[in-house]
């Protein structure tokens, strides 16, 4: 039997862990470790800056990127993980012949941060078995924060279960939002941007997603149709397991893209404001 991922053929009758020696999250720990000092010499200079190709995403990779994707690569290789990695840089690769289960990484998520050391940069690993997220881990390389998410466990940051804020009222919200602004329509983000007490913009997709999990921020909006799985995979499940509400902005629920050059949009708060962010979005011009 065989399942088609990214034009990528796999086989479906193999085992599936991630390693034989360690598992996800405390692999995933050592490697954030091993990361954030590589990469530290060159935060916040033009070497680290430097384009040195083109990823698979189809945006340019840096020497940062590329630092941090092969440290985590090479690790996997010498796990001997029975997985594939469908990464920013590298597109597919295919660590274990006939594996059946995927990593989605984002080695560097926010690396304009890093390049300006802005400390808000991080590694995002989300692991997917039979279609499902199943685990997910997000670590700020520049404060050493870490959250983590399993399915149907609960979600933590640094050890302790973190749940969303209970900020019920649009006018107290702190909403982290993307917006492409050459959006003909873009009038149609008035109403969210009036109606909420703040918005920010951190430049680092996954740990937003972790902020709005742990309550530091109440919810994410991202309408740009750009964002990639590998970018939000780990955050998805972290709002899921702290006990937010993830959807596309319609109110849809999410699919995992077969291409990470395929952009998504998506919407996640706590349960109390979900409803009426969504509504903002919708409403159309005109309406209060």
């Amino acid at each position: 039997m065989f399942q088609t991922v990214n034009k990528y053929t796999v086989r479906l009758n193999q085992s599936a862990h991630l390693c034989r020696s360690m598992d996800f999250f405390a692999y995933c720990t050592k490697i954030s470790h091993e990361i954030a000092i590589a990469i530290d010499p060159y935060i916040g200079s033009k070497d680290g800056g430097k384009n040195v190709g083109m990823g698979a995403d189809g945006t340019p990779t840096t020497f940062l990127d590329k630092l941090a994707e092969e440290i985590v690569l090479k690790n996997l290789h010498e796990l001997e993980a029975n997985v594939i990695v469908i990464s920013e840089e590298a597109g597919i690769v295919e660590i274990t012949p006939g594996a059946q289960d995927i990593i989605y990484l984002d080695p560097l998520d926010g690396t304009f941060n890093a390049i300006a050391n802005i400390p808000i940069y991080s590694l995002s690993m989300a692991y997917c078995s039979e279609g499902k997220l199943t685990k997910g881990f997000v670590s700020n390389l520049a404060t050493g924060e870490i959250f983590m998410a399993e399915k149907g466990k609960g979600a933590t940051k640094d050890g302790k279960p973190i749940i969303p804020s209970s900020v019920s009222n649009l006018r107290d919200a702190s909403c982290a939002l993307y917006i492409n602004l050459k959006d003909s329509k873009l009038d149609r983000f008035l109403p969210i941007i009036s109606s909420v007490r703040r918005t920010r913009h951190l430049g680092s997709s996954a740990l937003e997603l972790a902020y709005v999990a742990a309550g530091s921020l109440d919810a994410y909006v991202d309408t740009r149709n750009r964002v990639r799985i590998i970018d939000v995979a780990a955050g998805i499940l972290l709002c899921e397991e702290a006990g937010g509400v993830v959807s596309a902005p319609h109110g849809a629920p999410l699919s995992l893209p077969d291409s990470i050059q395929t952009g998504i949009s998506l919407i996640a708060s706590n349960s109390h404001l979900y409803e009426k962010i969504l509504s903002l979005i919708n409403q159309k011009n005109g309406e209060k």
